[in-house]
């Protein structure tokens, strides 16, 4: 299943909810467009849940450093939350869990430590 992401903006945190595999396919570009749009209209928290992404590559690995990147340069926040286990592994043998994202429990955990 190609990569759905579906935005929900919660006032000052733009939560976004991807659904599907990561791994750099197609559905994956347009994840950079939407924060792009976001980072433009003065969003400076995102939150990405991956509840329901199933499965990670290096490929889709690496678009989630470049959101991180994207992020970072404009001077807003990105962490992830309800990470699976094995995307979770994915994460850490490439060496970003822990060290370059934060990850939280669920969307509320997250929302909670960052407002």
């Amino acid at each position: 299943m190609s990569l759905q992401v579906a935005t929900r903006d919660l006032g000052e945190v733009a939560l976004l909810e991807l659904t599907g595999r990561l791994d750099g396919g197609p559905g994956a570009a347009q994840l950079p467009n939407i924060l792009r749009t976001l980072l433009a209209n003065g969003c400076k928290t995102i939150v990405l849940d991956l509840a329901e992404v199933p499965w990670a590559n290096s490929l889709g690995i690496g678009g989630l450093i470049s959101s991180y990147a994207l992020a970072k340069d404009e001077g807003a926040k990105l962490v992830l939350c309800s990470v699976p286990e094995r995307v979770l592994q994915v994460l850490q043998i490439c060496g970003v869990v822990p060290g370059v994202f934060d990850v939280h429990a669920d969307a509320e955990a997250a929302l909670a430590r960052l407002g």
